[in-house]
């Protein structure tokens, strides 16, 4: 880990890099906190849905999901079809700022 913290290695890496490091540690953050509310909010609807509370309407969530990846999807090949240098260089700095802890 301190071999990334090398003041030529980070001068060598580029804004992009450097600005997805950044990304990498806030996203980081913000996805540990976003599962901790998705996860609760799932204990609560199953809690209520054995009381008797709410119902579940499957194929409306089976409608919904697919809608959702097929979203996605259109997404990753929009992405990957304006690949550049920047591109790649933030990119390379997001997975790096996920292995910061």
């Amino acid at each position: 880990m301190q071999e990334l913290f090398n003041p030529s290695l980070l001068i060598g890496l580029g804004g992009g890099a450097l600005a997805g490091v950044a990304v990498g540690v806030a996203l980081r953050s913000a996805i540990k906190l976003a599962l901790l509310l998705v996860g609760t909010l799932i204990l609560v609807m199953a809690g209520l849905v054995h009381v008797g509370f709410v119902t579940v309407d499957w194929n409306s969530v089976t409608t919904s999901l697919q809608g959702g990846a097929q979203a996605a999807g259109g997404f990753v090949s929009l992405a990957l079809a304006d690949l550049s240098a920047q591109l790649a260089g933030f990119s390379a700095g997001v997975i790096m700022g996920f292995k910061f802890r």
